[in-house]
């Protein structure tokens, strides 16, 4: 018996008819399960038609941990059940990726920033698809997204800044999987004029 194709709500059940009927031809197969999130036995998931050797479960919730067997059914009823040996989590062969690094305002004004960043180490086992970038205000607890950017861009320009604020950054990087930790917050900055006006008289 295999378990393969595991994803956050399904994976693919396989199995070798047995070498022995028991003396009356098979009626069908029953795949059952155990929920090891919650006590309790077994419980059946189907019944596959005895010509099938593999079956698809979908119904599985997400980061739970399962185990599974198979059961030939002739008239005379159940064979014992043959175990898969090892526990299924239910997520995708990819995770999200790691945490940005190194997020920086390199220039700003009265009304708008200039981030960098690097990307992250670990780009969980898929692509970076793009980055989303979250904006507080210094004494404020809560983040907010302030800017998605799609690619793998590390540096984006952010405005809607309001004159005399003090604002703070910090970078998700995002796969297929969905966004990764936030990384380190950016050193603040006022939303002002860097540089004034020289008058020449």
């Amino acid at each position: 018996m295999e378990v393969s194709d595991i994803f956050q709500s399904s994976c693919v059940i396989s199995w070798k008819p047995p070498a022995d009927d028991g003396g009356a031809p098979l009626v069908h197969y029953l795949i059952e399960r155990q929920d090891l999130s919650v006590k309790g036995g077994w419980h059946s998931v189907a019944e596959v038609a005895a010509n099938e050797s593999s079956y698809k479960v979908e119904d599985l919730v997400h980061k739970k941990e399962y185990k599974f067997r198979v059961r030939a059914v002739n008239k005379l009823g159940p064979s014992e059940p043959v175990n898969y040996p090892k526990t299924v989590l239910a997520k995708d062969p990819w995770d999200e990726p790691g945490k940005p690094t190194g997020v920086e305002v390199y220039d700003w004004d009265k009304d708008h920033a200039d981030l960098k960043w690097v990307k992250p180490e670990n780009d969980g086992g898929a692509p970076i698809t793009g980055y989303v970038i979250e904006i507080k205000e210094k004494f404020s607890r809560d983040w907010t997204t302030a800017k998605e950017i799609e690619g793998d861009i590390t540096k984006a320009t952010v405005d809607g800044l309001i004159e005399g604020k003090q604002y703070e950054f910090r970078v998700r990087a995002v796969n297929k999987a969905g966004p990764g930790e936030p990384s380190d917050a950016s050193k603040p900055i006022i939303a002002k004029a860097r540089f004034g006006m020289i008058i020449i008289l």
